[in-house]
């Protein structure tokens, strides 16, 4: 399970990258503090993806992190939109020409963010399931602060392996009730900065391969 951010301008080699995966805990390939103040801290720079050592790198990430019991994709998330944040600052320079994207990938629905947030002091209570992916929503819209005109999209992705397929056999649900509950609990992490109807939909299979199909379709169309 990870998220992955990007970003390039059309008028230089810029292209960076980032891996958060989120099991137990969120892990970063970047350092970086928590907490209630972590963007007011240097944070190491993102993987350069135009050097092949590099992708190299973040290839190596996304294929070692680490599997747990638990999901925290919306605290993973909140990280991710605070790190969109700090690039645009301190790395991108505010430059308006900069695209932002953030793809997520997950196999289970979230179950721990408000606990794991709780105990890094990024939040000081917990929050229910509805009132954090309220939070996750704000964060990402917060991301690129005031008046900014770059590009920014998040494209969330579903793999529906066996834990899934036994909460939809646990719970009695039909295909059609399986992909509607996926879709409501997802709803949050759909954005665009050019508005809610611009928003990349859930893409969820059973397979990663048509996945990957239809992120390239979405991805190619959108952009």
């Amino acid at each position: 399970m990870f998220l992955l951010l990007s970003c390039a301008t059309q008028h230089d080699n810029f292209f960076r990258g980032d891996v958060i995966g989120f099991s137990d805990k969120p892990t970063t390939s970047y350092r970086a503090d928590r907490g209630l103040f972590m963007n007011l801290k240097p944070q190491s720079p993102p993987y350069n993806l135009l050097e092949g050592n590099e992708t190299s790198k973040i290839r190596t990430d996304i294929k070692t992190v680490p599997r747990g019991n638990n999901t925290t994709a919306y605290y993973a998330m909140e990280l991710a939109a605070k790190r969109v944040n700090y690039i645009r600052r301190k790395i991108a320079k505010r430059d308006p020409l900069t695209k932002y994207y953030i793809f997520l990938l997950t196999d289970g629905l979230d179950n721990a963010s408000s606990q794991v947030a709780k105990n890094e002091k990024r939040i000081l209570f917990n929050r229910t399931p509805k009132q954090y992916q309220k939070r996750v929503h704000r964060q990402l819209k917060n991301a690129m602060g005031w008046f900014s005109k770059n590009t920014f999209e998040v494209y969330p992705m579903m793999y529906e392996g066996e834990d899934l397929l036994e909460t939809k056999e646990r719970n009695k649900l039909t295909d059609a009730q399986f992909k509607e509950m996926l879709k409501q609990d997802m709803e949050c992490f759909r954005y665009s900065s050019e508005g809610k109807e611009k928003a990349p939909e859930l893409i969820s299979a059973d397979n990663f391969q048509s996945i990957i199909t239809e992120l390239r379709s979405h991805f190619e169309k959108n952009s």
